[in-house]
């Protein structure tokens, strides 16, 4: 063998190695740049509320290098069990509308909190107890009650639960905002230009199933990717307009920027209103239920009283925060943010636990009144 072709090979050697060595460590200190997210392509779109789940769906939700979940959408288009399997006859009938607090996607259906809400219920003495989670991610309490409304008369509710979240006031006033799938990619718009312009998008730099593979199985490929376009389609397939640089367009909302129309509080007065309204054709008790947010207990409940100082005159508010407090300091929390994920702001599955736990608590009392 002669000397260049032994140069030749060290060189390549020399250089395989150097390649494993980054891929390593690169595998060891795991950089959130490198990390992939994807959202499950579960959305069909919708004319009056924007987007809704596609009934019977599924698809895998992946998060930084901490969330990775398989989320199963059942008949009526919820992240949740068959809606026949439960009891014959059940009572209490809960149901739980809200957005992606709600919908618990970062957990297995059986770990999140309406199921743990249906577990505790049962064991605190209403064995038939049924629990129906409404949620919706990225939506507010206008595009909530409309979706409530489709389902309401095979419901047959006793309680309806209002899991709000402190971005509602931003929520009901924000544009109709869209989701649809598109060739694996889960695209959100405003307008229909910025729809043309996504799909074109995808259609103009689909990366292929050879990059989108060897992105998942290899952090030094990721690092390369990124410095393309192909990029931005294989770290994420959640495209929205600021992840594309699409141009502005569509139309703002009643209540939005420019003054026109109602203020989103008198926006969620109407919906609580009409809440009430329902509950008193249909049977049922309407409670809003302040969600805790990843800095503060009562973060959802401060900016609804100081937004709408006498909104516990308007509805029946549910006090979760020393509840939940005093079962973080028994099961040994050391800080509220632990039951959040590190790099998202939901509920992991410590958090989805105990909030249903500290939520069934203080429905005892409520539900004992309705028998």
């Amino acid at each position: 063998m002669n000397e260049k072709r032994v140069r030749l090979i060290l060189l390549l050697a020399g250089s395989l190695v150097g390649l494993l060595m980054a891929e390593a460590i690169l595998r060891l200190i795991r950089p959130p740049q490198l990390g992939i997210s994807l959202q499950p392509c579960i959305y069909q779109r919708d004319e009056v509320t924007g987007y809704r789940h596609r009934p019977g769906a599924s698809g895998l939700k992946i998060r930084e290098f901490e969330i990775e979940n398989v989320v199963r959408i059942n008949s009526w288009g919820f992240h949740d069990v068959p809606p026949k399997s439960r009891e014959a006859d059940p009572f209490p009938v809960v149901v739980v509308i809200g957005d992606s607090f709600t919908a618990s996607l970062e957990v297995d259906v059986s770990q999140g909190w309406t199921r743990i809400l249906e577990r505790e219920l049962r064991r605190r003495g209403y064995p038939r107890a049924a629990v129906y989670n409404f949620g919706l991610n990225g939506t507010g309490t206008s595009v909530q009650l409309t979706l409530f409304e489709r389902h309401l008369p095979r419901l047959q509710p006793d309680l309806v639960l209002l899991a709000f979240y402190r971005n509602d006031f931003k929520d009901v006033t924000s544009p109709m905002v869209y989701k649809e799938c598109y060739r694996g990619y889960v695209l959100t718009y405003i307008s229909e230009e910025q729809r043309r312009f996504s799909k074109a998008y995808v259609d103009r730099h689909w990366p292929g199933p050879l990059f989108s593979w060897l992105y998942h199985k290899s952090f030094m490929f990721r690092a390369a990717a990124l410095l393309s376009k192909r990029g931005v389609l294989l770290q994420s397939n959640s495209l929205n307009p600021s992840r594309l640089g699409i141009p502005a367009g569509g139309t703002v909302a009643k209540g939005g920027k420019g003054g026109k129309g109602p203020r989103p509080v008198d926006r969620l007065k109407q919906a609580f209103r009409r809440y009430k309204r329902l509950g008193r054709k249909h049977g049922f008790h309407f409670i809003v239920l302040p969600v805790p947010t990843k800095t503060s207990l009562t973060g959802s409940l401060d900016l609804l009283e100081k937004r709408m100082p006498a909104v516990r005159s308007l509805v029946s508010v549910l006090d979760v925060a020393p509840v939940l407090e005093q079962l973080e300091q028994k099961t040994n929390v050391e800080v509220h943010e632990n039951l959040y994920w590190t790099h998202d702001p939901h509920f992991n599955v410590s958090g989805n636990r105990l909030f249903g736990q500290s939520v069934a608590e203080l429905l005892v009392q409520p539900l004992a009144a309705l028998e």
